[in-house]
């Protein structure tokens, strides 16, 4: 399994580490919004921006350590950037409008979801992680829907989805982490 965990990962297996920090961090900003459903959207927005940014410099990071055609390092760096672009419209704007706001938010999931799924399904070999690619695309692409179809109810909902989303993701992201990390292991 150790062999096919390296052409499923869009990175080393010397960087499992980075995967676990974004899962910690995805699990922490989850757990900060459903514990305080009445912040504010100014709030959200600054804690929004921060995962954005910090998921998109460590998906550029990945980027930078895959071992792989181009093509495929490529959409990598979309990915990255699109985050870090996100992450730094969201700290320069923060009074953005709250319909702004969902939409920017769910053109990120989508994003995100579809650059997971892409990952989950151009793996080479069948793996039991590979699952944990595809849930977590599925999930994104799921709030990118519910964001964009339905942005007025989603302004209400906004906290509570995206922070079950994160806390979701986050798990599935530690998990992957430490597999990778156990995979490195048994070399």
């Amino acid at each position: 399994m150790s062999e096919t965990i390296g052409q499923l990962f869009p990175m080393d297996k010397k960087h499992w580490w980075q995967v676990a920090v974004r899962g910690l961090v995805a699990l922490l900003f989850g757990i900060l919004l459903l514990a305080w459903p009445g912040v504010s959207l100014f709030l959200f927005a600054i804690f929004f921006g921060a995962y954005a940014f910090v998921d998109g410099i460590f998906t550029l990071v990945a980027a930078v350590n895959y071992k792989a055609g181009a093509g495929q390092r490529t959409w990598l760096f979309v990915r990255g950037i699109f985050g870090i672009i996100v992450g730094i419209i969201t700290f320069f704007w923060p009074a953005i409008t709250e319909l702004a706001l969902v939409f920017l938010i769910g053109a990120w999931a989508l994003v995100t979801g579809i650059m997971e799924l892409n990952f989950a399904f151009r793996s080479v070999k069948e793996t039991g992680a590979k699952w944990l690619f595809a849930v977590s695309g599925i999930l994104s692409i799921i709030l990118a829907i519910l964001l964009l179809v339905r942005p007025i109810a989603a302004i209400i909902a906004v906290i509570w989805i995206i922070g079950a989303y994160a806390v979701v993701v986050g798990i599935l992201l530690i998990i992957l982490g430490f597999m990778l990390r156990s995979s490195k292991a048994s070399k």
